[in-house]
């Protein structure tokens, strides 16, 4: 738990000294604000939606303390925000993960999506699914002698 609260607050000041480095206005510095939402990402997809909205937090405030309130909300609707939710939609696996997307949301879509839903949930539940009559088999194990 600690290990992944301090990642998360490392991500954070990582990226935010990333971002904040676009005051000197030097070309490096501009180049390096490109890479602002790479540490979010990072803690995202390696240790969690949590940690990966903890990193997004830090973040924020210290983009915020370091420059100014607006930049901070700025940084984090801009940058922040679509980074964290691009590696959360990454981090979605399984064979229900359209579903676990949506939700409760297939309801609410018109029938033709809906069904375009069920066959790429369909789809992907195939794919991830054993072939038909290869029942585990695997070969014998060898000794080492």
């Amino acid at each position: 738990m600690l290990n992944r609260i301090g990642m998360a607050v490392g991500a954070g000041l990582a990226s935010a000294l990333l971002f904040v480095v676009t005051i000197k206005g030097t070309a490096l510095a501009l180049a390096l604000a490109y890479l602002a939402p790479l540490p979010l990402m990072i803690a995202t997809l390696g240790w969690g939606v949590g940690a990966g909205l903890v990193a997004l937090a830090v973040a924020c405030a210290v983009v915020a303390t370091a420059i100014e309130p607006m930049s901070g909300m700025l940084f984090g609707l801009t940058l922040a925000l679509p980074a964290w939710g691009l590696a959360t939609l990454a981090s979605l696996r399984g064979p229900h993960a359209i579903s676990t997307l949506f939700g409760g949301l297939p309801r609410l879509l018109p029938r033709p999506a809906r069904a375009r839903v069920r066959r790429a949930d369909r789809a992907s539940a195939r794919s991830s699914a054993p072939p038909r009559g290869s029942a585990s088999r695997s070969a014998p194990a060898r000794s080492s002698r």
